[in-house]
């Protein structure tokens, strides 16, 4: 099972280290509270969940569109460390769990929804930490399109699965910024998955970030594979592992005013 410990070194589960950014802490023994995730989970609409609305498109995002009749939109489930007032970052857990997948669904609110990229952050070493988290380790991520639900088992036997080879620099935190060219096109009843390889090497890992919403944790968001290969038996942060985080992944694009 997934627990929150800072700097575990326990196998067999998904490893969650409970911090806020710049304040982590070394005590082997510390730990927050475990969550109540029946209570927090929240089965939120798109508009409610993908869209943050005080947000507006990432820094990372191109500029808008010549278009007049298309704006700029930010499909994400949770706010960006930065904004995120209880930052999380997720690892796998060393040996077993080498090369999982970490998986966000992101839907539009108005289609169609052009995507031309995703942004996601990577926690590495930094003073308070330690070397266990690097974020320069090369890494795979996948993105496809399919309709709403459960991630597929086979995400390569989509008809848009594309894939990207990933090596971002070594620093305490960094952002991946991948473009899709041509865009993704997102229709009504169609869903954006994202997933990001968990590298490790020797007994340092990829710490992917991760939010805890004020509001709690939103199911069937964000999923771990639980597999290095398909078919993948995902399994749900919230529902299946108990979490009450989901992935910062985060998508930008256009879409109708």
């Amino acid at each position: 099972m997934p627990i929150i410990r800072p700097r575990s070194t326990l196998k067999g589960a998904l490893l969650l280290v409970a911090c806020a950014v710049g304040a982590c802490t070394d005590d082997d023994g510390a730990s927050e509270p475990a969550p109540s995730n029946d209570a927090a989970a929240l089965d939120a609409t798109p508009a409610e969940a993908d869209m943050i609305a005080d947000g507006g498109a990432p820094d990372l995002a191109p500029d808008a569109t010549p278009d007049a009749e298309l704006a700029r939109v930010q499909l994400q489930n949770v706010l960006e460390i930065g904004r995120c007032e209880n930052a999380r970052r997720i690892y796998p857990a060393l040996p077993d769990e080498v090369g999982h997948w970490a998986l966000e669904r992101l839907t539009p609110t108005d289609t169609p929804t052009l995507v031309d990229g995703i942004v996601y952050q990577m926690f590495g070493v930094d003073e308070e930490e330690g070397p266990f988290c690097r974020s320069g380790l090369p890494h795979r991520v996948f993105a496809l399109v399919a309709p709403e639900g459960p991630p597929p088992e086979a995400p390569s036997d989509t008809d848009d699965y594309r894939t990207f080879e990933i090596t971002l620099p070594e620093s305490p935190l960094e952002a991946a910024d991948v473009p899709f060219d041509p865009p993704f096109v997102l229709d009504e009843g169609d869903a954006l998955f994202v997933g990001v390889e968990m590298a490790a090497e020797a007994d340092t890992s990829l710490c992917i970030a991760a939010c805890r919403p004020l509001g709690g944790a939103l199911r069937n968001r964000s999923y771990w594979s639980n597999a290095t290969a398909e078919p993948y038996p995902w399994g749900d942060l919230v529902v299946d592992f108990g979490l009450s985080e989901n992935f910062t992944i985060r998508a930008y694009g256009r879409a109708p005013r």
